[in-house]
């Protein structure tokens, strides 16, 4: 969203002025860098393109660089209790960047474990996603379309970028366990639809970072829908419709066995053709510096009005100390409908992509 709420804003002003005048003369000694890059290429043999329209950054036989970004983290501690956070990303779109501020939220802590987080929060939903534009930091060159894609509204509409609001975060360490519980409420803006009055949950189970379960369930209500006729549907329909989310997921690193399941159902009133079910499964083992993966992914819209299933080979290899390369080929098999391509596809259609991610 290229949007940069008054909130965000009024928070960076202020997290820099504090900065400025409580930490005058070593203000940098509290604040951190950190970035990462990824430069990837996707191309499918059909000529609609599939993940959104070309402007939106979707692929077809033609080619396209969706999934390119640069990506800048600022971190700043104000004082003991609070610390301010930032991420700049560029996003490759159609022909050129977008660049503006992902997220930008203030963390105080209120007691040892307890957080109150304020601001453009990154939407704590799905294993991924407050992470996905970090793409070295999982197996894909992407992750799941099926269920991480924001396209509207094309997408399954199981996860967002980011909300504007407050979050209540508990965080606990337990021997080998950490617990982590988010309590979140706020608004998601987005270009054809706003989702307001959101409320959520996410709970987190970790084992020594090698295995994890989490369980996400949030609502909102439907605002300013706009009608995309005749190039698209009509949005005003969801207006005042409650949006549902509930999505559960499972990941473990163990023994060099990687696995990521995650399965979302999202329900927007009654209205049937807004209704996903989705899920995918990516099973993997390490050799060494070479991890090879399969992803199959299920995407169900309006009960069996629209279903698409991926088949994904994927190839990582960790050519040095944060830096992989990803080679992935895929099938997309259409049963009904569209799925997630713009207009109606081949029964099936091919996919090949080669990315280099980075982290600094």
């Amino acid at each position: 969203m290229r949007v940069t709420t008054r909130i965000t804003a009024c928070l960076l002003g202020a997290g820099l002025l504090l900065a400025g005048t409580a930490r005058a003369g070593d203000w940098t000694d509290d604040m951190v860098i950190t970035g990462f890059a990824s430069a990837v290429y996707q191309r499918t043999n059909e000529s609609t393109f599939l993940y959104g329209p070309a402007s939106d950054g979707g692929i077809d036989d033609k080619g396209s660089f969706y999934g390119s970004t640069l990506g800048i983290n600022l971190t700043s501690r104000i004082n003991y209790d609070v610390t301010l956070f930032t991420q700049l990303l560029a996003e490759y779109n159609e022909d050129d960047y977008n660049l503006h501020i992902d997220w930008a939220f203030v963390r105080f802590e209120i007691v040892d474990d307890l957080f109150l987080r304020a601001g453009k929060i990154k939407f704590p939903v799905g294993l991924v996603n407050e992470y996905a534009d970090v793409r070295y930091a999982y197996p894909w060159i992407t992750a799941p379309n099926s269920l991480y894609s924001t396209q509207v509204p094309i997408g399954p509409q199981a996860t967002r970028n980011a909300y504007s609001g407050a979050s209540l975060l508990w965080d606990y360490y337990l021997d080998d366990f950490t617990l982590e519980v988010d309590l979140f409420a706020g608004e998601v803006k987005m270009e054809v639809a706003d989702v307001r009055q959101l409320v959520g949950f996410t709970g987190r189970v970790d084992w020594n970072e090698l295995v994890q379960f989490q369980a996400s369930a949030y609502q909102g209500t439907m605002a300013n829908g706009v009608d995309l006729s005749p190039n698209g549907p009509d949005m005003t329909v969801m207006n005042d419709e409650p949006h549902r989310g509930l999505l559960l997921g499972f990941k473990a690193d163990w023994n060099d066995v990687v696995v990521y399941a995650e399965i979302a159902d999202v329900k927007m009133g009654d209205l049937s053709n807004m209704k996903v079910r989705t899920w995918y499964t990516t099973l993997g083992y390490r050799l060494g510096k070479w991890l090879p993966h399969v992803t199959f992914e299920d995407f169900d819209r309006g009960y069996g009005k629209e279903r698409q299933q991926f088949l994904t080979l994927g190839l990582r290899y960790d050519v040095k100390r944060n830096t992989a390369i990803k080679l992935e080929l895929g099938q997309v098999r259409t049963e009904k409908g569209t799925g997630l391509f713009v207009d109606a596809p081949a029964d099936q259609v091919y996919r090949g992509g080669l990315a280099i991610d980075v982290v600094f």
